[in-house]
């Protein structure tokens, strides 16, 4: 526009060549104010170190590059490789006959050729009605096979596994076949 000016002063207004003066300057600041957040943020970065509070695996991943992570919102699940166990739900008719530190073996359909060994580390002490959802006071609900029929209820039996085979990976909702020892009295 200066040039515009220069050569016929006329054409554009004084009023205007200061208007698009400004606006030059303001848009010069606001490149310079950009690039020192984008220093801010690496420098930021280098800064941020993001630590697992146990050993495990990620899973359920729930956002791309450019995310933004918001505090006290999940964004991804950690399973924690210490943390696996198996629940074996026994007829209520044979709980008496289980005992907490019980040898156990387990047989996962995924692995069906390799027993694995643990120990009964709980039994539950109530279970819910049967909608499939926790119920009162969070007791587990196990669903009954048959409506029509009165079945002996199933109780949850948790077993802590003992160090695994190798090439043996567990997953969370792997189907398992539980059996337990019974003690020697």
């Amino acid at each position: 526009m200066q040039k515009i000016s220069a050569r016929d002063r006329g054409a554009v207004s004084q009023k205007e060549l200061t208007r698009t003066e400004i606006n030059y300057y303001k848009f010069l600041s606001s490149i310079d104010a950009s690039k020192e957040s984008l220093k801010a943020a690496k420098l930021d970065l280098k800064f941020t170190k993001i630590y697992a509070s146990v050993d495990g695996y990620v899973s359920n991943i729930n956002f791309q590059i450019g995310s933004q992570a918001v505090a006290n919102q999940a964004i991804l699940a950690l399973v924690d490789v210490n943390s696996f166990w198996v629940f074996g739900y026994f007829r209520e008719s044979e709980i008496e006959h289980i005992e907490v530190g019980a040898d156990a073996i387990v047989t996962l359909m995924a692995y069906e050729d390799q027993a694995l060994h643990g120990k009964v580390e709980s039994i539950a002490w109530g279970i819910s009605h049967s909608d499939g959802n926790p119920g009162a006071n969070l007791l587990p609900s196990i669903k009954p096979v048959f409506q029509w029929i009165r079945l002996a209820q199933r109780i949850p039996v948790r077993i802590k596994l003992d160090e695994l085979p190798k090439g043996i990976e567990l997953r969370f909702g792997l189907t398992a076949s539980v059996l337990v020892k019974q003690s020697k009295d």
